[in-house]
């Protein structure tokens, strides 16, 4: 009797054994599956899951399950975002879910992971604002619209009362922030602009983007 009902055990225990081996790496998939849908929770209770990417927004980047992949840069004024092994990928103007499947396609087009999961997270919002300075009617700080991700630089000015009779709008001056922390200063001919506003319908013009500066020099005589 004793005999038996140790083979009993023996048989009982063999089977959980088995059947624990079995089910460990569904309960892993499960696991995996519950943590990304509850990240996918958390982004959406920040009331984030609408928000579009802009240039200059500080954003952090993984793929689960593969710390080393971790980092965190400003998405740059062109509105492309550097990863590692795939390089420079443009995400502005794209929700959050979207550039992550945009991204995890790269990643799967190019052969580095078979079913990579990308997490991305809006660490801090860009400056977005644009700063019109020199020869306009109202110096000012002006404030992007939360749908737009550039202005054009006729809009800017006109935003800041317009130019003065003094202004030198051959010459505009813009300063950009660079990728590396460096400005970059580029001259625009904003009399150009004005004069292809005047004559079509569909003008082209000089974008701004958040953190810009612009300075209108004075005219000399």
């Amino acid at each position: 009797m004793f005999i038996r009902f140790g083979l009993m055990n023996w048989i009982g225990f063999r089977f959980v054994a088995l059947a624990m081996k079995a089910f460990w790496p569904v309960l892993g998939v499960l696991l995996g599956v519950f943590s990304m849908g509850l990240v996918e929770a958390m982004a959406d209770d920040t009331g984030l899951s609408d928000y579009r990417i802009s240039p200059r927004d500080l954003v952090q980047f993984q793929i689960y399950e593969e710390p080393d992949t971790r980092l965190v840069q400003r998405v740059s004024a062109s509105g492309g975002f550097p990863l590692p092994m795939i390089g420079l990928v443009e995400v502005s103007g794209l929700t959050l879910r979207e550039a992550e499947d945009k991204i995890r396609n790269l990643y799967i087009d190019g052969e580095f992971f078979v079913n990579p999961q990308v997490i991305l997270v809006l660490e801090q919002y860009a400056e977005r604002t644009v700063s019109v300075l020199g020869q306009v009617n109202k110096p000012k700080q002006i404030l992007f619209p939360l749908e737009a991700d550039r202005m054009s630089i006729v809009e800017a000015i006109t935003l800041a009362g317009g130019l003065t009779r003094l202004a030198r709008a051959e010459t505009v001056q813009v300063t950009r922030p660079g990728e590396d922390g460096e400005e970059e200063r580029i001259t625009v001919n904003v009399e150009a602009y004005l004069e292809e506003r005047r004559r079509s319908k569909t003008p082209e013009s000089f974008d701004l983007y958040p953190g810009d500066v612009v300075f209108v020099p004075e005219r000399t005589f």
